[in-house]
């Protein structure tokens, strides 16, 4: 019986972070002879799949193989800069690089690389990418990035794993949501996922069209949560204050397969974040990028449909009206290799958990 650790950001209740930990933990329960297990897993997971748990110390000083899951925390955001990558070295960077100096087998899929400016972080990752005997990232800047700071193993760029999940993989049948959803056959309804408060001017410009954009539509808004912290209900009722219209609607976050059902039938989205625009997109919505993190803005670039994001600080008066006067209503249409691209993943994790040789063509201790 082997040991596998999964490393993530799994620290709380984040509805991005707890998928990325899903899928992986519906692949690696299936596998025969593993005994798997995460750290620092929020307490809210437990609702809704199984956890394994223990201390980080104990799950690296046990460890047979490790898998670094998919997320965000190896790229630092625009702002706090220095704060981000002290928080990283000590909760991702550290435990890596502990995982590679002890020289247990890992793999990296699906992580964002980069911009990391903090230059520990930097020497210690290019020794933890070189190490990896699979290396999957998420969007091209990554690859450049990691290729910038002289990691030399094969790196392979896969869309979120998000991207590769299956119609019925969210346990959402059962779920019912149909009193958020009234309206009338005329009527659209645009889930808002906003978490950005209005002392950026970016956000002042997309709130003023949105608000123009339903004085003169048939639109009904719901503004949502993806996680159940005060600041983002606090934002949400502010929000919905401030467009003020009584037929809005406000959603607080009530787990993450409540949220997946809300996505899965409104007509369009507007966010702000990372994963409600990617799991809307997997649902063939319309989805309106107005990113608070580049990460966004890479992963619609990836899919072909970078004229449907922007980064929020970037955002001028009525390019957001513009974007809302320019949906359908429609499902959107993407190329199925990005779907079987986000699928790789599963192959990664089983062979790696199998013990499948050459599963890459670098296993490159010497290159670090």
């Amino acid at each position: 019986m082997k040991n596998l650790y999964i490393h993530g950001s799994f620290m709380n209740d984040n509805y991005g972070d707890f998928l990325l930990y899903y899928v992986v933990e519906q692949d690696v329960e299936k596998y025969k002879n593993i005994n798997w297990y995460s750290a620092d897993v929020d307490a809210s997971y437990d609702k809704y799949c199984k956890v394994n748990r223990k201390n980080k110390k104990e799950a690296i000083e046990s460890a047979d193989l490790v898998i670094f899951a998919g997320g965000g925390y190896f790229g630092e955001p625009a702002k706090r800069r220095l704060l981000w990558n002290l928080r990283c070295l000590v909760k991702h960077t550290l435990p890596a690089y502990k995982v590679y100096k002890r020289k247990i087998p890992y793999i990296i899929v699906g992580i964002e690389a980069g911009p990391i400016s903090f230059p520990p972080n930097r020497i210690l990752l290019k020794k933890i990418f070189n190490g990896a005997e699979k290396v999957s990232v998420r969007n091209d800047e990554s690859k450049t990035f990691l290729e910038k700071i002289h990691v030399k193993n094969k790196i392979e760029v896969n869309p979120d794993w998000i991207m590769g999940v299956k119609e019925n993989d969210f346990p959402i049948k059962n779920i019912d949501v149909r009193s958020l959803l009234q309206k009338n056959k005329q009527e659209k309804i645009i889930f808002l996922h906003l978490t950005t408060k209005n002392n950026n001017s970016g956000m002042n410009n997309v709130v003023a069209d949105l608000k123009k954009f339903q004085s003169n539509r048939n639109v009904i808004y719901i503004i949502g949560c993806d996680q159940n912290r005060d600041t983002q209900k606090e934002r949400a009722k502010t929000l919905f204050d401030e467009l003020d219209n009584p037929n809005n609607r406000l959603c607080f976050y009530q787990g993450p397969w409540y949220l997946s059902k809300v996505l899965k039938n409104v007509d369009a989205v507007v966010t702000d974040k990372l994963h409600v625009g990617i799991v809307s997109t997997k649902y063939n919505k319309e989805v309106i990028s107005v990113a608070s993190h580049p990460k966004s803005v890479k992963f619609y670039k990836l899919i072909g449909r970078e004229r449907w994001t922007s980064l929020l600080s970037t955002i001028k008066p009525r390019e957001t009206y513009r974007k809302l006067s320019a949906l359908d209503f429609q499902p959107i249409s993407l190329d199925n290799s990005i779907f079987k691209a986000a699928k790789k993943k599963q192959t990664y994790f089983r062979r790696f958990s199998e013990g499948t040789p050459a599963i890459a063509t670098v296993t490159a201790r010497s290159l670090a």
